[in-house]
């Protein structure tokens, strides 16, 4: 049993310490194994896990029931209570809270049991197994907002706007059942090892019928169940073959391919679940003529009255939201994977020198996409922007990029989104591509060394046209250069008792774009439909900073005393004092519009290597 408490969730330099939420949370895991050799080739085992987890956020200390949140847009900041964000963001997946989206929250629980059962059978050649594996799930949530369910919005302390909540709001989905059914072997032939096996998996997770009370602006809500969020069933099999190429146990080459699915639970359900459609929050202008700080308005009431304006919507009113294809949450083979593959070759060069060498590859599949049926390749409109003049921009600056485009004005009102599978538009590919190579020595009296490179390149190719046209960088490529590491360590005793030992490290320094603001574009007849536009002014992953190796030692010395010893040990971090850049800042700013400062705080790091570090410290065994 635990728990704890995530005290504070969410403070920043603009969010204010009651602006924040105290999650506490608990827990509880109880854990039965069983093994029961049959006889000498036969083994049972099996295995049962449940696990509930809780979270009762709660305000923290000084802030009422009755404060009501602040944001203050021109001071860039939050204080006074904790309110939600804008939108229907108040789900969670099962991973836990999200602090920007919290409440105050009464109750939240995300729970599961699984158990599992195999059957072992081994003789000299064959090691024979099949097993059974089944997981249920619970998880749900009922928030509970400020009382009453408001939150000002003011420009540099002066009132403008409030917004309302459909306060409670609550939800349940259940994970019926994931089911995993194997059966694999390992066979021994002269030589060559085979490892082979088959599993299938069903994943089923439903909404089940669901109410939520009314509150102060909606009234109570009844919810019907929706199933088959998601039905998926799968089968994927996984080969392996090792090969002791001359008998001596010194040379081996090994092989495996593999298809794996993406992990899936009460997500999808989550997405589907009807609450989800609600129209949580409506604002409405506020102009606080008395100055007294408080919206002196009939807010039960949609239409303007008093010092207050009309609702931006209807609360509590079903909102524009996903609609799920079938072949995106049901259907068998019609969930996430991805195909692993490798080839590797093994060998002892001396008693004291052994090389491996790898090649491995990795590809996806089965991506899903949101599709705005409302708007077609036709609904946008093409445009070009202008880089700055910069000599940290490719050519110097002043470049000219087309093949951008903005939806127009009117279809960009138009939301009918279908969240379907990424094939029925077109093929995308996401494939790794990498190597490895690692020496491993002993020397001397104790001495060992122990190293190598690795690489590789990422190709994601995402060049599909779903609504609008195909977009500017839609294939990108994370190259060979920015996944080559050389890593190396080993120890080696000193007089004294004394152990020597070191890591090196050399990796690549970390990529940065050039992400301009722009409030018009060369040959758009009108402004960006969002006022302004986002653009990528360089393409990904070409611009990065240098290369660092890092370096840490370590000596320690043991002593012992009976029965018992203690090891004492003195680190080094990262020696020659590195100060290398971890992090960059790409936003560029605004290169047109108003208020434009291009460059201002383009490249600024925003993390860098810690510098050199002592650190002791000690290990007592007894």
């Amino acid at each position: 049993m635990q728990f704890n408490c995530f005290c504070f969730q969410g403070v920043s330099l603009t969010t204010a310490p009651t602006a924040t939420v105290d999650i506490f949370g608990h827990s509880s895991l109880t854990q039965v194994t069983w093994n029961h050799p049959r006889s000498n080739r036969l083994l049972i085992e099996g295995g049962f896990t449940g696990l509930y987890q809780g979270q009762n956020p709660s305000r923290p200390e000084g802030v009422s029931t009755t404060d009501i949140a602040v944001q203050d847009s021109g001071l860039n900041l939050s204080y006074n209570a904790r309110a939600f964000s804008a939108g229907n963001q108040f789900f969670f997946g099962g991973a836990g809270l999200a602090g920007d989206t919290l409440a105050y929250v009464r109750d939240v629980n995300f729970s599961q049991a699984n158990g599992r059962m195999s059957v072992s059978y081994v003789t000299g050649s064959h090691s024979f197994k099949t097993g059974v594996y089944i997981q249920k799930g619970w998880q749900g949530a009922f928030y509970k907002f400020n009382d009453p369910p408001l939150r000002y919005g003011f420009v540099n302390q002066v009132p403008r706007t409030v917004t309302q909540w459909a306060d409670p709001v609550s939800y349940r989905s259940n994970l019926v059942a994931n089911i995993g059914l194997y059966a694999q072997d390992q066979w021994t032939v002269k030589r060559v090892t085979l490892n082979y096996g088959v599993r299938y998996d069903s994943l089923l997770a439903e909404n089940p019928p669901h109410s939520t009370p009314a509150g102060l602006f909606v009234g109570a809500r009844d919810f019907d169940g929706v199933k088959n969020v998601p039905n998926f069933k799968d089968i994927t099999p996984r080969l392996g073959v090792a090969w002791d190429v001359l008998g001596d146990g010194k040379t081996a080459v090994k092989a495996q391919l593999g298809k794996f699915i993406n992990a899936e639970t009460t997500a999808i359900a989550v997405l589907n679940h009807p609450s989800y459609a609600i129209n949580t929050n409506v604002t409405r202008p506020w102009n606080d003529a008395n100055g007294n700080y408080v919206p002196d308005c009939n807010l039960q009431s949609p239409d303007p009255n008093g010092e207050c304006g009309a609702q931006d919507g209807v609360l509590g009113s079903l909102a524009t939201v996903n609609s799920w294809a079938d072949d995106a949450k049901e259907g068998f083979g019609n969930r996430g994977y991805n195909w692993q593959a490798s080839v590797s070759f093994q060998h002892e060069l001396t008693d004291e020198l052994a090389v491996t060498t790898g090649y491995y590859r990795t590809w996806q599949g089965n991506f899903r996409t949101t599709d705005n049926r409302a708007v077609g390749p036709a609904d946008y409109d093409p445009y070009c922007i202008t880089t700055p003049q910069n000599a940290g921009l490719p050519g110097g600056g002043g470049v000219q990029t087309c093949g951008l485009f903005d939806i127009n004005p009117v279809a960009r009102r138009l939301v009918d989104n279908l969240i379907t599978q990424t094939s029925n538009f077109g093929d995308r590919s996401t494939v790794y591509n990498g190597f490895d190579v690692a020496l491993s020595a002993r020397f001397g009296g104790g001495g060992f060394v122990q190293g190598g490179v690795s690489s590789g390149q990422t190709v994601d190719d995402n060049c599909v046209v779903i609504d609008s046209p195909q977009q500017l960088y839609c294939k990108t490529t994370v190259p060979w250069v920015q996944q080559t590491q050389v890593k190396a360590n080993g120890s080696y005793p000193l007089p004294y008792g004394i152990m020597a030992s070191a890591v090196f490290q050399n990796l690549p320094g970390p990529t940065y774009g050039a992400n301009g603001i722009f409030f018009a574009g060369q040959g758009l007849p009108r402004a960006f439909s969002g006022g302004l536009a986002f653009v990528p002014m360089v393409e990904p992953n070409t611009l990065r900073e240098d290369r660092f190796t890092q370096v840490d030692l370590r000596l320690s010395k043991l002593f012992r005393s009976g029965n018992g010893r203690f090891r004492v040990d003195f680190d080094l971090f990262n020696v020659f004092n590195s100060r290398a850049i971890l992090g960059v800042n790409s936003t560029y700013g605004v290169v047109f519009g108003p208020n434009s400062a291009p460059g201002a705080g383009w490249r600024r790091p925003s993390s860098v290597l810690g510098g050199r570090m002592f650190r002791f410290g000690g290990q007592i065994d007894f």
